[in-house]
């Protein structure tokens, strides 16, 4: 029995001591999701950064100046906001994000290959989310790096032995991330998250700043990386699956209705020219809130927009015979 013992436990032991996850970008079995990927439905819409040291162990270097929160706002491009050591992003969205099959969001970073030993240049950040804006919960990060000697600046890690840590893929992919994990916390509405908390990871292994997983283990990445765009980049976060609204969209048709000028500004008269039977006319904003009804007449038909703000507005026309949307842009 004894003997059965060693045997299974000297076979399995170095099976255990890898415990990988799912690899690169384009290797079998990776889920990093390319930035134009048609199930991103949408992305954030607001940043709020906190910035971190350059180098945490000397701090008299400052904090990280490259980007600024609006370079993490809308879709995947390239640009980024440094975070510095310990560096926080809170991002916010249009709609909340809910909790369905498969992963609900994910973040993208701007780590890359490391040419000379075909590992990867990546610098990783915990993740955490929030239905309420006050209270967060984190996913439970795993890193079976190896922590007996600390990667340094220009060195590469291993991708597959990291799970629920931002920035595992390379540049214009992200990592996703499944809300189920996080269902038996029952402060947190998985079907409104309305903020996610990205928190860069300090990755040096020495006991005074050393980050852990999940499981207490050190978290060991490139360290320090003492200049103005240390620690984790944040270049976007996009929405997989997100809460129905009542959001109006465009409708293409075309009813002898002419809407002009447009853009138009606040200033300005907006003109309908109309050669229908009388119409209701009816202006809401993007998220559907009506904020003006007017009865069109068969002519040439004057409004005011003194009171609207700049953006995106849409308006219904419609009568019993036909229904027409268009979009209008207030500069």
């Amino acid at each position: 029995m004894f003997r059965y013992f060693v045997c299974v436990l000297i076979f399995t032991f170095p099976l255990l001591a890898k415990a990988q996850f799912d690899g690169s970008a384009g290797t079998i079995g990776s889920r990093a999701i390319y930035k134009d990927s048609s199930i991103i439905k949408s992305w954030a819409n607001k940043c709020t950064i906190i910035r971190g040291w350059q180098n945490i162990a000397d701090t008299g270097l400052g904090k990280t100046t490259v980007g600024d929160s609006s370079n993490a706002i809308g879709k995947s491009d390239g640009s980024i906001v440094s975070l510095g050591d310990a560096g926080v992003a809170i991002v916010e969205f249009e709609n909340p994000i809910i909790n369905e099959n498969g992963f609900d969001f994910c973040v993208f970073e701007n780590g890359f290959m490391v040419q000379s030993d075909s590992s990867y240049f990546l610098e990783l950040a915990f993740v955490e989310v929030s239905s309420d804006g006050v209270n967060y919960f984190r996913f439970p990060a795993t890193s079976f790096l190896d922590t007996n000697t600390q990667i340094q600046n220009g060195q590469g890690i291993d991708p597959r032995k990291i799970n629920n840590l931002a920035g595992k893929f390379v540049s214009n992919y992200a990592t996703p991330f499944d809300l189920e994990e996080l269902k038996n916390i029952s402060q947190l509405d998985l079907n409104n998250i309305t903020h996610v908390k990205i928190i860069d990871v300090v990755g040096s292994i020495n006991d005074t700043f050393a980050e852990r997983d999940n499981s207490k283990r050190k978290i060991n990445d490139p360290w320090p990386t003492p200049f103005s765009s240390c620690g984790f980049d944040l270049d976007a976060v996009g929405v997989i699956h997100e809460k129905a609204t009542n959001k109006v969209t465009e409708v293409e048709i075309k009813k002898n209705i002419l809407v002009y000028p447009n853009p138009i500004k606040t200033d300005e008269i907006l003109i309908i020219e109309n050669t229908n039977s009388a119409c209701q006319l009816k202006i809401t904003d993007s998220k559907g809130i009506v904020l003006k009804t007017i009865l069109l007449g068969e002519k040439q038909n004057k409004i005011q927009l003194e009171d609207f703000c700049k953006g995106l507005y849409f308006i219904e026309i419609k009568n019993e015979e036909m229904r027409v949307v268009k979009k209008l842009i207030v500069n």
